[in-house]
């Protein structure tokens, strides 16, 4: 199945969920467009608990990592901490998810959970769904929740940013589906 830029653009379905999962970003724009994301659906009560996942940090260890970061940003903006969990093991996707599948077994708030909404960037949420959907526990019911800022499907071919974005992921979905992921939703 060969997905053509466009796809790799998703829209989202904001649904309520137990949990809202949001992926960290090497970029501090892009990290920061997720969080405020996620921050506005915890204020509309769509999502009580918010996983910031992430780290970047290298060999650089000593510093925050990513999901520290958006903790801060999140706290910041009226976010609750007490609604605010970490996962920082991996910025390794399929690492992360299996992490994340971790959490949700041994974390007293998420061990209930029965639907998590992925937010992410529109260009990175079908490969998180992709990853998620196989290493998430089968009862989690998972939604998306793709950001309006930054690259979309409504702008991705007006740069070479942009253009050079959906040509990144077209390569890590088709790594993936080479790897035993189905691209089927």
């Amino acid at each position: 199945m060969r997905l053509q830029p466009k796809e790799v653009f998703v829209s989202a379905d904001d649904r309520e969920a137990d949990v809202g999962i949001v992926l960290g970003a090497a970029d501090e724009v892009e990290r920061r467009y997720r969080v405020m994301a996620a921050v506005k659906l915890w204020k509309r009560q769509q999502v009580p608990v918010l996983l910031l996942c992430g780290d970047s940090r290298g060999k650089q260890s000593d510093g925050p990592s990513e999901a520290q970061q958006m903790k801060l940003l999140a706290m910041e903006h009226g976010v609750a901490e007490e609604s605010l969990l970490i996962e920082d093991s991996s910025s390794e996707l399929t690492r992360l998810a299996k992490a994340i599948t971790k959490s949700f077994r041994g974390e007293q708030r998420l061990q209930d959970a029965q639907s998590a909404l992925l937010i992410s960037s529109a260009w990175h949420v079908l490969r998180v769904y992709i990853v998620m959907r196989k290493h998430l526990p089968g009862k989690i019911r998972l939604g998306r929740h793709a950001i309006s800022e930054g690259i979309t499907a409504d702008n991705w071919m007006l740069s070479d940013r942009g253009r050079a974005v959906a040509e990144n992921e077209l390569r890590l979905l088709e790594k993936l589906t080479k790897s035993g992921y189905s691209l089927k939703w």
